[in-house]
């Protein structure tokens, strides 16, 4: 009873591992590294599928007939091919970019590899001493014999406890508020404007249903820009920090965002370069609000300051 239920509560595990991995991938996407993100991080998210695939299915086949060296085999062999894989992964994923070469994985990553490292070696080491420990004779090594009744109990109670996992899983990994994935277009509309403006373009790029959609604000006289992307429930403002006089603005821009209340959060592009984010949610007119505020405390232009909007995707 254990194995057929077991068999189906891992493919069900599976399929929405899958979907969660391909569909809803990494959060933080930048600009800079799309065309090398649709193609590396799915083929990262389906190697890390398949690996936790094979670990319930190690589990369940061991649980089948209740061998506790099994057990602790089947737990130790799972965490050693999770840490390897995260091992690997954190070295920089240079064989998911091969057709990249200038490919490198973001820090925020690499970051994140490592701790899901750091966090799966140490039980891979207890269950391989355990695993050890268990071929002594001393070690009990008989079938337990269930009843049909507490078998099905133990199946239930491992399905439901697998599916609560991935339902608690697929709420902590949710949709980001919008896309990142962000092409380089060979042109784009551009328009002037003023403060005044910007809550009309912001709504245009909420309603917009292209997900490659993006606008970019220039003040005049200023060697620096203000991008956004989004959907119909929010936008994200990015203050690129690619060039000198952009990295000298730093510290205007995090003290003006500061005194509004907003904490940037920092992501790379694979060339290295900076990005300062926000995420800003409502109706266009309020973020459109929040945004002129931006411009006045950063930027100290005022409502006759000649703005450019560049436009793409609507």
């Amino acid at each position: 009873m254990i194995l057929p239920i077991g068999l189906f509560t891992l493919f069900v595990f599976g399929s929405i591992r899958l979907a969660v991995n391909l569909i809803w991938p990494e959060r933080r996407v930048k600009r800079k590294y799309h065309k090398i993100y649709t193609v590396g991080v799915h083929k990262y998210h389906f190697i890390d599928a398949v690996s936790s695939c094979i670990a319930v299915f190690l589990l369940f086949l061991s649980l089948q007939y209740m061998y506790f060296p099994y057990v602790w085999g089947s737990i130790a062999i799972v965490m050693l091919i999770d840490a390897f894989f995260h091992l690997w992964a954190s070295t920089g994923g240079k064989h998911l970019f091969k057709n990249y070469e200038s490919a490198q994985m973001p820090d925020e990553w690499r970051q994140k590899e490592l701790a899901n490292l750091r966090r799966g070696m140490p039980i891979g080491i207890v269950a391989i001493g355990l695993r050890a420990f268990s071929w002594s004779k001393t070690f009990p090594v008989v079938p337990l014999q269930l009843s049909p009744s507490v078998e099905l109990g133990v199946s239930l109670v491992i399905g439901l406890t697998v599916i609560g996992g991935i339902i608690l899983y697929t709420i902590k990994n949710s949709p980001p508020s919008h896309t990142r994935n962000i092409p380089h277009p060979d042109s784009t509309n551009s328009v002037s404007g003023t403060l005044h403006d910007i809550s009309k373009f912001i709504h245009g790029l909420m309603v917009s249903q292209n997900p490659e959609a993006f606008t970019i604000i220039r003040v005049q006289d200023i060697d620096t820009v203000v991008q956004f992307t989004g959907d119909s429930r929010g936008v994200q403002m990015d203050f690129p920090m690619a060039t000198e006089s952009q990295q000298r603005l730093r510290s205007r821009i995090e003290e003006g965002c500061g005194n509004l209340g907003l904490s940037l959060s920092v992501n790379r592009g694979t060339d290295g370069t900076e990005f300062l984010d926000y995420d800003l949610h409502g109706e266009p007119d309020s973020i459109g609000e929040i945004i002129q505020q931006v411009l006045v405390q950063v930027f100290r232009v005022d409502e006759s300051s000649q703005l450019t909007f560049d436009v793409y995707g609507y």
